[in-house]
């Protein structure tokens, strides 16, 4: 798991506390380590739910394989899909299968979602 810093740790905390959130800081800040903390922490404070949680990241296309990468790096345990301009069919069947913990795509990737 990443080490905060001290700014990145009361926006996790204050975050928690909100049913869904929107993290929009500026470029450089961290909000991809802040993300995947928040993740792992919510599906901590909830070990019983009946329904496994769900999480979608919307990135820009350049930036999916380094959520992928901080997912596997911190959350190994969670199952991650991410979608590209080549493998929308394989993402459409993993969201329907419930094949994933948490599915990574792009904000043009969004349109060819809801079919």
């Amino acid at each position: 798991m990443p080490e905060l810093y001290e700014f990145q740790k009361q926006a996790v905390e204050f975050l928690l506390e909100k049913r869904s959130s929107l993290l929009g800081d500026d470029m450089g800040l961290g909000k991809t380590p802040q993300a995947v903390v928040l993740d792992i922490e919510r599906r901590r404070n909830q070990p019983n739910v009946v329904a496994k949680p769900k999480t979608l990241v919307v990135t820009y296309l350049g930036i999916i394989q380094s959520w992928v990468t901080h997912y596997h790096e911190w959350a190994p345990h969670l199952r991650v899909y991410q979608i590209n301009n080549k493998n929308r069919k394989p993402f459409l069947d993993a969201i329907r299968n419930d094949d994933a913990d948490v599915y990574i795509c792009h904000w043009q990737s969004i349109r060819i979602i809801q079919d």
